[in-house]
């Protein structure tokens, strides 16, 4: 991520588009990480609660300034974003650091337990919800953009989120 966003920097940028489209996430500690490069070191990212037991926090990583990146961003999204990838969507939304455009993501933001089966397949229990600092729930529902765009073609999307930038930094 570093070494990406000092290429980008060198460009003088006026924002940053991150299309995470179709990408389905992987842990939240990955989400933690990425976050450092946008957001301020030290503060609150999630939490994580079981029922009945102390909540679990995850906070943002501090990294030296110069490395973080500081302009405007939108973050594409549809409903196969999923897990690390719409929890950090969903973060940078709620902290107002991105703007996010595209449907609701897959709502998958989530701890939980896989218990493999003899036949090859798996069950999944979920074992804690995730919460925003606030203390509200990360909904099943996945998600929801600040502006709903459905149908739009791929560099369609793109290209307003640049447009959008562009009318930003004006």
């Amino acid at each position: 991520m570093y070494h990406f966003l000092q290429l980008i920097k060198g460009q003088n940028p006026k924002g940053l588009v991150l299309d995470l489209r179709g990408n389905p996430g992987g842990p939240p500690l990955a989400a933690r990480e990425v976050s450092a490069f946008f957001l301020k070191g030290g503060d609150e990212l999630v939490y994580f609660q079981k029922r009945d037991q102390p909540k679990i926090d995850l906070d943002v990583p501090a990294i030296d300034p110069q490395y973080q990146f500081t302009g405007p961003i939108v973050i594409l999204v549809d409903a196969d974003t999923g897990s690390a990838a719409e929890l950090f969507a969903g973060i940078m939304q709620f902290r107002g650091r991105a703007v996010v455009l595209g449907v609701n993501t897959a709502g998958q933001i989530l701890l939980k337990s896989m218990f493999p089966m003899d036949d090859g397949s798996s069950i999944a229990l979920v074992t804690a919800r995730t919460h925003y600092p606030d203390g509200s729930v990360f909904g099943f529902d996945g998600i929801t953009p600040d502006k709903v765009i459905s149908g739009a073609p791929k560099d369609g999307l793109i290209n307003l989120a640049a447009a959008y930038i562009a009318m930003k930094t004006r």
